[in-house]
């Protein structure tokens, strides 16, 4: 097994840590940035501002972002975009799976 590796990431204050199907990871900081960080090792870069203080992070099954935020409650991001809305008014279509035919996109 190789060797863990550190991150860097500029903020303060990451929470939690979620992996993207395609390799990414996102976590939240303190100021109400996302962060990706790609497979390559690339440096972190910024996919969207929430307005508030991001906790949780999840991936959905259609690949977005679901983000607990203290100030702002449950939010959905699209990393492609940076999109933030109001979380899914459903939380049975937000499973935490890889995507197939019978899982539906988060609404």
């Amino acid at each position: 097994m190789p060797a863990p590796a550190l991150l860097p990431v500029v903020g303060a204050g990451p929470e939690d840590v979620a992996a993207h199907p395609d390799g990414s990871l996102y976590t939240g900081v303190e100021d109400g940035r996302i962060l990706r960080v790609r497979p390559d090792g690339g440096p972190a870069e910024v996919v969207a501002e929430t307005g508030g203080r991001p906790l949780g992070v999840e991936v959905t099954a259609d690949g977005a972002l679901l983000v607990c935020d203290a100030y702002r409650g449950l939010l959905q991001v699209d990393p492609g975009t940076g999109q933030v809305r109001p979380g899914p008014s459903r939380a049975s279509s937000c499973a935490t799976t890889r995507p197939s035919r019978r899982t539906a996109p988060c609404t």
